[in-house]
């Protein structure tokens, strides 16, 4: 669940209103396979840590980080003092993008077996990697604006993770339903015991949606 698609989906619209405005004040390695992200805003910081193995590739938003002084190493140079924009991840896959106020764009690919952090500094720009023994991914580049504003709207059938054996009408009533307060209606709590019992993955979901 911590990478798929749709908890990414809410995640990047809560980064862009956390992040908006923060500059890169660190980006560094002390743990292999591991990319510390310090960004700050003048009076608070905020840190992002990305674990790219393999086997388990995971953002993790610690509310405070520690750098050690010793097996520590400063990666990724270009990408200091930017200041983020917003974050946004690409439709129906695990590529979540940060963009900054200048054009450069840093993504977090988190699916496969070779999962990686892609830096530009500009859109044309060669791309700097995390790992870079996968060249491959630096043809992996963030959408373009216009591609990006031409995604069409939020389909209430694609919002969530797909049942079988529900039929559509109730996801298109969950979609209706879920931007209204579910404790004043009977039958969002109806809906809601329902969901509960039939899967863990939607009930997050469902508590992560925006209202």
């Amino acid at each position: 669940m911590h990478n798929n698609y749709y908890f990414l989906r809410q995640l990047a619209p809560a980064l862009t209103a956390q992040l908006s405005g923060y500059q890169v004040a660190a980006c560094f390695s002390q743990e292999k396979d591991e990319l510390v992200i310090g960004l700050t805003n003048g009076s608070a910081e905020f840190w992002l840590k990305a674990q790219l193995t393999a086997s388990f590739p995971v953002l993790a938003l610690p509310t405070s980080f520690h750098r050690t002084r010793t097996n520590s190493v400063d990666l990724l140079p270009d990408l200091l003092g930017r200041t983020v924009t917003e974050a946004d991840v690409f439709p129906h896959d695990r590529v979540l993008t940060l963009r900054f106020a200048d054009g450069a764009s840093l993504l977090f690919k988190l699916y496969g077996p070779r999962p990686n952090a892609i830096f530009r500094s500009a859109p044309d720009a060669p791309a700097q990697l995390f790992h870079q023994r996968y060249t491959t991914d630096a043809d992996l580049a963030p959408l373009s604006p216009a591609a990006d504003s031409a995604r069409p709207s939020a389909d209430p059938l694609k919002s969530y993770p797909a049942l079988g054996d529900l039929p559509p009408a109730t996801y298109e009533r969950m979609a209706t339903i879920q931007h209204q307060n579910p404790t004043r209606s009977a039958e969002s709590r109806r809906l809601w015991r329902f969901w509960k019992t039939r899967s863990s993955s939607i009930l997050f979901i469902w508590k992560a949606a925006p209202a």
